[in-house]
């Protein structure tokens, strides 16, 4: 969908479908419980980081506001 918008023309730094996978094995095995309701980012978040930090307060905590 990206990769058809003209902005992205030309692009070819795509995050590889290995890492999605990686991540969301991740996510489906619980290694990454402390990390639940916040935001993640495959492109830019590195798996053995997250692993090894626990999110405090309400950093990248996703929020429904009425």
């Amino acid at each position: 969908m990206t990769r058809s918008m003209p902005k992205w023309r030309g692009f070819t730094d795509w995050t590889p479908p290995s890492r999605v996978v990686e991540l969301v094995a991740a996510i489906a095995t619980g290694q990454l419980d402390a990390w639940s309701g916040r935001f993640l980012r495959v492109g830019a978040d590195n798996l053995d980081t997250l692993r090894g930090l626990s999110p405090e307060g309400t950093a990248r905590q996703l929020r429904l506001r009425p």
